[in-house]
């Protein structure tokens, strides 16, 4: 029943990308904040493979602001791994540049599809660490990376998983 459930998911939200890019489109008229880097909404990355990452997704500013003494002990404990933040607004994604700068690597967290380099690429050619997820409402795709690297979700027991 669990596959059957998955491939319904799956089939929805590969029909729902027409929405997904109008409605992207239509927020960008009022924020054209909203147009750049829309291919990273879609999962392509022009980011290079990044190896001892540590990962932190924070959806928008709220979650931005809660993950920055986090995200500043990381870069201060971990000083060789790098420090990736997914955010999924404009707003959360000016609030990390202005806290962190190039300290951190920054990029959108995709449209929960499966084709998406960043789910195939998040834990294969990025060598994830650990991550933590600022967010009590997380797509299955992104549920499923955390477990595949180990990662924390708020809505699920446990501690962040470094290796």
């Amino acid at each position: 029943m669990l596959i059957i459930l998955r491939i319904f998911y799956i089939v929805i939200t590969y029909l729902l990308i027409p929405v997904v890019f109008l409605h992207l489109i239509w927020k960008g008229l009022g924020n054209r904040d909203y147009w750049r880097r829309i291919g990273e909404r879609f999962g392509f990355y022009e980011l290079p493979p990044l190896k001892d990452v540590i990962w932190v997704h924070a959806v928008s500013v709220g979650e931005v602001q809660a993950a920055a003494s986090l995200i500043r002990a990381l870069l201060r404990d971990y000083p060789y791994n790098r420090v990736l933040v997914t955010t999924t607004t404009p707003t959360g994604s000016d609030r990390v540049r202005a806290l962190f700068g190039d300290d951190v690597v920054h990029c959108y967290t995709p449209q929960d599809v499966g084709w998406s380099s960043f789910n195939r690429a998040l834990p294969s050619s990025w060598r994830l660490n650990c991550g933590r997820i600022f967010s009590g409402s997380a797509a299955p795709a992104v549920c499923r990376l955390c477990w595949q690297a180990r990662a924390y979700h708020p809505n699920r027991s446990g501690v962040i998983a470094c290796s």
